[in-house]
């Protein structure tokens, strides 16, 4: 059983946005894991072979499929690990946050690969939906409007991490997902997809900022499409997957082919 049609379904509820700087991210409580795997990318480009050193931090949109969750090897990073024949360090956590939260918060799943391995040369980052949807409840207002305060406190959070990334020497690639479908298991998913629609801060911030970039996968999904999603309605499925993974992994590769 593929972890697609089998277990992929995460516990509690969830939804896809978007950080102030980055638009939709995935948000969750944590995958659910699926075992067996009809189909494993584990092992496919090994870490001993890799040219440059490359970390995926964030949360559920980036964690879903990934061997530290599943043991499919089947994220997006995966995927896009296989585009450019170069490894790539998957740490992030789903379920976590820019800041607080029950899981690794991102900024530590930097620190802590940077304590453990050194400098990489470039970072993949998402984030930041699961502090919108916490602390920021539905309101009568729409919520560009009542979480305007928090977005901005998600993006101040954000851009310090990337600065810090930026710092130490990494180039920083900023990652966006899909929407929610529209036949997601939970609710309020529409609620705080409004925040993002008309959102272009990513897109902004990475083409006034050197060694920063962002890629956008909205456009690969069809939120009325079942095939494009997980069985929760909210996660992408592994086809989707991998189209996100071959859109990231060209967009890596003339990054990566300016770094010695």
């Amino acid at each position: 059983m593929s972890c697609e049609n089998g277990n992929g379904f995460l516990a509690g509820r969830r939804l896809f946005i978007s950080l102030m700087i980055s638009v939709p991210f995935l948000l969750g409580m944590g995958y659910s894991g699926c075992d067996p795997c009809d189909v494993t990318h584990c092992g496919q480009v090994p870490q001993e072979t890799r040219t440059h050193k490359i970390l995926a931090v964030g949360d559920s949109f980036t964690a879903y499929y990934s061997n530290n969750v599943s043991g499919c090897c089947q994220s997006y990073t995966d995927y896009a690990s296989i585009e450019i024949d170069e490894y790539i360090q998957n740490e992030a956590v789903g379920g976590a946050r820019m800041s607080g939260g029950s899981y690794l918060p991102i900024p530590q799943q930097y620190a802590n690969a940077k304590a453990a391995n050194g400098t990489y040369d470039l970072v993949i980052l998402s984030g930041g939906g699961n502090d919108l949807m916490q602390e920021c409840p539905v309101a009568a207002q729409p919520c560009s409007v009542a979480c305007a305060g928090k977005k901005q406190e998600i993006a101040q959070e954000t851009i310090a991490l990337i600065t810090q990334m930026v710092a130490d020497g990494s180039h920083v690639m900023m990652v966006g997902g899909v929407l929610t479908s529209n036949f997601s298991l939970f609710p309020d998913t529409d609620y705080y997809n409004e925040c993002w629609l008309l959102d272009t801060s990513a897109q902004d911030y990475a083409d006034s900022h050197p060694n920063v970039s962002y890629v956008n996968a909205r456009d690969l999904a069809d939120q009325n499409n079942p095939a494009d999603y997980a069985i929760d309605g909210l996660h992408p499925s592994i086809s989707l997957t991998q189209k996100i993974g071959k859109r990231v992994g060209d967009a890596l590769e003339p990054i990566l082919a300016g770094i010695p």
